[in-house]
């Protein structure tokens, strides 16, 4: 920023780091939304993170397709929930 003489180029100093870290954080969200699990969690805690996510990566440019975010979340359900159902519904798609 000092060596910076007009206020266009802080401006893109500026745009260009937030753009680095954007890309970062939708990196990193995608690897949870991929990785997530239930777990513990109750069913709405579980849906609420994973709906946060999908609509933070729509806010950052990088959406999810409606099939990938269906995709998540039954992939993240523990044993117990009735995945033949699951994979039934999405075999026909």
């Amino acid at each position: 920023v000092v060596s910076c003489r007009h206020s266009y180029q802080i401006w893109d100093l500026v745009f260009q780091h937030f753009q680095s870290l954007t890309k970062i954080n939708a990196t990193q969200l995608c690897l949870e939304l991929r990785t997530i699990k239930k777990g513990t969690r109750s069913c709405s805690d579980y849906l609420l993170r994973i709906n946060t996510i999908v609509e933070t990566l729509a806010l950052i440019g990088s959406p999810v397709l409606t099939r990938e975010h269906a995709e998540c979340i039954l992939g993240g359900l523990p044993p117990e929930y009735d995945s033949n159902f699951y994979s039934h519904c999405f075999c026909q798609s």
